[in-house]
């Protein structure tokens, strides 16, 4: 149907078309559509649009191009609490489904206890007689063995569904009201008539889970990495267009400022506290570690890497991602040559450690600090931080083969 004269044309979407997951914590969401055939043709004519984001969304990143011409304003404002918010019909309409279900639920356990009761308690004046008895007890021992079960299996439904429901409320009581975008835009020509836009959505990420396995008869180390991906919009996501890229958007563009050089003598204090504020941006600019769970999970198809100047990037293809669960994509699989060595430190402890010194290959250069599980010949030694970076060796733990004492020989 034709929008009425000065009635803006609307869109929004609560599964983003294509969605490329930054590392760690932030995703950027694309969206294109085409404006319908009934909208302002005429070049120089003006176009208004109105675009609702999610409020996990930041607005202020917030870009757009226009086919047809350009893109005069974008204003942004955040919906009222009174306000209709079409994000979040979705959600509103399963909320409206598990209330009717609830009553619906409710009614019949209801009408089955009350018929339970009333076999269970019948009272017959003239019960006295014996046939009447025998045929109150048969009533009772054919429908109460039915009913008891009915009335239990409705209960754990019953339960299922409050549960669903209280979900369900939390859930739109906690979620971020929606934003409204008002675009105008500018008819050039005829010929386009697609509108792309994209920002920055907050709820979403990936972190890197790598197996390291050594197979010292081999003389090589099994090296694989998948990706745990997790969306927290509040809503699923269906044939999601997903890209993963190592880069950190929000970091600095330029380096800090140096500070002066100064030789000579300093207070005590003073180095103790330069000391302290050391540590401390040491700390800060730790990376983060991923969980430690381990969820391993075959692809639907094999990501397509593009590999970039300072960073990786993965094409997996279309993806369904369930809100508030996390889901695995194996990544890259390499074998990396080795030699393997047990390294002795007597002063630490009589252990002796299962090292090796990898080749890494170039496909790990610009790959993510995370959480890896470490194997000896299949089977799992333990878990820890991995950089894929610098030419450290690989420890795989003790070797129980091989100690070190410490002994005096002379006094």
């Amino acid at each position: 149907a034709q929008p009425a004269p000065g009635t803006p044309l609307t869109h929004f979407s609560n599964s983003p078309k294509s969605v490329t997951l930054f590392y760690p914590n932030l995703g950027e969401a694309r969206e294109e559509f085409t404006l319908d055939k009934n909208a302002a043709q005429s070049q120089g004519q003006e176009i208004e649009l109105l675009i609702y984001l999610p409020g996990a969304a930041r607005p202020d990143t917030l870009t757009m191009n226009f086919t047809g011409g350009r893109v005069l304003s974008m204003h942004s404002e955040a919906l009222r609490p009174d306000e209709a918010d079409p994000v979040l019909d979705p959600l509103r309409a399963r909320l409206n489904e598990a209330r009717s279900r609830e009553q619906v639920l409710t009614a019949q356990a209801a009408a089955v206890e009350a018929r339970l009761n009333g076999l269970n308690s019948a009272f017959m004046p003239e019960a006295s007689i014996a046939k009447e008895l025998e045929q109150l007890d048969a009533a009772r021992q054919k429908y109460v063995p039915a009913l008891a079960a009915e009335a239990a299996q409705l209960s754990r439904t019953l339960e299922k569904a409050r549960a669903e429901l209280a979900w369900l409320e939390n859930e739109l009581n906690s979620h971020p009201p929606s934003w409204r975008v008002k675009a105008v835009l500018l008819r050039e020509n005829t010929s386009g008539d697609a509108v792309t836009y994209a920002y920055i959505l907050d709820n979403c990420g990936w972190n890197p889970v790598y197996r390291l396995e050594a197979l010292p008869d081999q003389k090589s180390v099994h090296f694989s990495m998948s990706a745990e991906v997790w969306q927290r919009s509040g809503f699923d996501w269906s044939n999601t267009d997903l890209r993963l890229a190592t880069v950190q958007p929000g970091l600095s563009l330029a380096p800090g400022e140096l500070w002066p050089w100064r030789i000579g003598l300093e207070e005590p204090l003073l180095a103790r506290s330069q000391k302290s504020m050391s540590m401390e941006m040491a700390e800060a600019s730790a990376p983060l570690q991923a969980s430690a769970d381990m969820v391993m999970s075959k692809p639907y198809a094999p990501p397509r890497e593009v590999q970039r100047t300072s960073y990786a990037l993965w094409e997996l293809g279309a993806k369904n991602l369930v809100n508030n669960e996390t889901s695995s994509f194996a990544i890259l699989e390499d074998k990396w040559p080795a030699k393997f060595s047990v390294t002795l430190r007597p002063l630490t402890g009589r252990s002796g450690y299962l090292t090796a010194q990898v080749d890494k290959s170039a496909a790990t250069r610009n790959l993510p600090d995370g959480q890896g599980l470490y194997l000896v010949d299949n089977t799992s030694v333990g878990q820890g931080a991995f950089s894929p970076l610098g030419e450290e060796p690989i420890f795989f733990g003790p070797d129980p083969m091989v100690f070190a004492d410490m002994k005096l020989l002379d006094s």
